[in-house]
């Protein structure tokens, strides 16, 4: 699982468990007009100074705020806060604080601008996104008990949506990232420069596919990236691959031999394509009914589609792929390639393949009779 996937699932749990364990708090505490309450001072606050408010101004519920704002709430308002935890004893008090203000300070410089984890070197020390998901852990054991509708992001608050236990949610994802191995994010040119790959960025991409390993180029980054839990088992395995897919050193003709080999196949070239007009005009071939026979074949290799290695790929929005059967493009002017869902994946004449909505689509190459079909998956 990559590392910002389990971050960020674990981010929303805490977010929504903190937002009800605070309403419920405060609730007993005071009454159901509490967050009321809390509008007015912090419009007072705001009035003052507006970057020492802890929450966006309109806000009239605590199911509105954000992540950064259930934190702060907690953090720079010692009456909720304490109100919010059970009673504990000071050093436990001084640990929560602490905790609060580390991922606050996390989010502000690693998650609220950045679009992917890059991996970066190693820094004693450091708080990374592996202190943050435990931190996040720590805040939600306080609140076993509290349940709610399943998070989308921290802006959707759907409460028809199923209902889970938010700290068992996040200890599941934990448990899954833990068995899988955390997958950082490397951007590919950096990889093939730093490991003196001598590929270019489409063959690290082809090798990628082959051997599932998670790729994709996020639209805010404008680069290629791939996620690895072993980098140098990874970049191995792909060196191994490119390897198998270089020719073989050819020897090189004598200028004069190549030259009488070019003009026969140009001769012989002229001489199948007037045979092959002269068959067309005797016996008059309908390229129409040769067209819906090919159709027929792929509508029925769509319908009993069986997903193999090679055949189906899974791209997230705004990814882009070629296929292996896109070399039958680059000639001909029968060939032609499509996409059965362009609500979800389009496809140029050239065979690029771009995930531009969820769900799920096939892509079809042909080239005369040939044909090759492939399943895109397309998520978020």
């Amino acid at each position: 699982m990559r590392t910002v996937v389990c971050e960020e699932k674990i981010r929303l749990c805490t977010q929504r468990c903190l937002a009800l364990a605070i309403n419920k708090a405060m609730t007993a505490a005071e009454n159901e007009n509490w967050f009321a309450t809390l509008k007015e001072n912090e419009d007072k606050v705001r009035l003052k100074n507006p970057n020492f408010a802890v929450i966006k101004e309109g806000h009239t519920r605590i199911s509105q705020c954000d992540f950064q704002a259930v934190l702060k709430i907690l953090y720079y308002r010692k009456n909720y806060r304490e109100t919010t935890f059970p009673e504990l004893h000071p050093k436990e008090k001084d640990k929560v604080q602490s905790v609060l203000l580390s991922v606050i300070d996390f989010r502000n410089s690693e998650i609220a601008h950045k679009p992917v984890l890059e991996e970066k070197d190693f820094v004693p020390g450091e708080y990374s996104y592996d202190n943050a998901i435990l931190d996040m852990l720590y805040l939600l054991h306080f609140f076993p008990e509290i349940q709610g509708p399943a998070p989308r992001s921290e802006e959707e608050y759907d409460e028809e949506a199923e209902i889970i236990c938010y700290y068992d949610e996040a200890t599941k994802v934990f448990e899954q990232y833990k068995a899988e191995g955390g997958q950082r994010d490397y951007v590919m040119e950096n990889v093939i420069q730093k490991y003196r790959l001598n590929i270019s960025l489409e063959q690290c991409c082809e090798a990628c596919d082959r051997l599932n390993i998670v790729r994709f180029y996020p639209k805010e980054a404008g680069k290629w990236y791939f996620s690895s839990a072993d980098i140098e088992k990874d970049v191995s395995a792909i060196k191994a691959y490119s390897r198998t897919q270089k020719p073989a050193t050819k020897k090189k003709l004598p200028y004069i031999l190549l030259a009488g080999i070019v003009i026969t196949l140009i001769v012989l070239s002229t001489v199948v394509s007037g045979i092959t007009k002269l068959i067309k005009n005797l016996f008059n071939t309908d390229s129409s009914k040769i067209d819906s026979a090919t159709k027929a074949q792929i509508q029925e290799e769509i319908d009993n589609f069986a997903s193999d290695f090679g055949n189906t790929y899974y791209l997230t929005l705004g990814e882009n792929h070629k296929p292996q059967a896109a070399v039958w493009l680059n000639g001909g002017s029968d060939n032609t390639c499509y996409s059965t869902n362009e609500d979800v994946v389009t496809a140029t004449s050239g065979g690029i393949v771009k995930a531009v909505g969820e769900g799920e689509a096939f892509v079809v190459i042909r080239s005369g009779k040939m044909f090759k079909v492939y399943k895109y998956i397309v998520s978020k």
